[in-house]
Protein backbone atom coordinates (compact mmCIF):
# COMPACT_ATOMS: atom_id res chain seq x y z
CA UNK A 1 0.00 0.00 0.00
CA UNK A 2 1.19 3.33 -0.61
CA UNK A 3 1.40 6.45 1.12
CA UNK A 4 -1.82 7.82 2.79
CA UNK A 5 -2.73 11.44 2.23
CA UNK A 6 -5.38 13.03 3.88
CA UNK A 7 -6.69 16.58 2.31
CA UNK A 8 -8.74 18.82 4.56
CA UNK A 9 -11.38 20.83 3.09
CA UNK A 10 -12.63 24.06 4.31
CA UNK A 11 -16.36 25.08 1.95
CA UNK A 12 -16.80 28.41 2.90
CA UNK A 13 -19.67 30.40 0.42
CA UNK A 14 -18.53 30.33 -3.17
CA UNK A 15 -14.70 29.35 -2.40
CA UNK A 16 -13.05 26.30 -0.44
CA UNK A 17 -9.44 25.83 0.72
CA UNK A 18 -7.69 22.72 0.38
CA UNK A 19 -4.79 21.39 2.25
CA UNK A 20 -3.48 17.85 2.32
CA UNK A 21 -1.45 16.14 5.00
CA UNK A 22 0.73 12.82 4.97
CA UNK A 23 0.49 12.45 8.99
CA UNK A 24 -0.87 14.62 11.75
CA UNK A 25 -0.04 18.38 11.38
CA UNK A 26 2.79 17.38 8.75
CA UNK A 27 1.22 19.60 5.31
CA UNK A 28 1.97 17.97 1.73
CA UNK A 29 2.55 20.98 -0.35
CA UNK A 30 0.11 24.26 -0.61
CA UNK A 31 -2.68 25.71 1.01
CA UNK A 32 -4.93 25.40 -2.34
CA UNK A 33 -8.06 27.31 -2.92
CA UNK A 34 -10.48 27.00 -5.88
CA UNK A 35 -13.67 29.15 -6.69
CA UNK A 36 -17.23 27.12 -6.67
CA UNK A 37 -17.27 27.54 -10.59
CA UNK A 38 -16.84 24.91 -13.54
CA UNK A 39 -13.32 26.10 -13.89
CA UNK A 40 -12.83 25.64 -10.21
CA UNK A 41 -13.66 22.03 -9.93
CA UNK A 42 -12.19 21.53 -12.96
CA UNK A 43 -8.67 22.59 -11.06
CA UNK A 44 -9.30 20.68 -8.37
CA UNK A 45 -9.94 17.69 -10.52
CA UNK A 46 -6.50 18.53 -12.62
CA UNK A 47 -4.79 18.34 -9.28
CA UNK A 48 -6.24 14.80 -8.47
CA UNK A 49 -5.08 13.06 -12.22
CA UNK A 50 -1.50 14.25 -11.76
Amino acid sequence: MGPVVVVGLDVSKGISMLQAFTEWYKPYGKIMSIMHTEEGFERLGACWRS
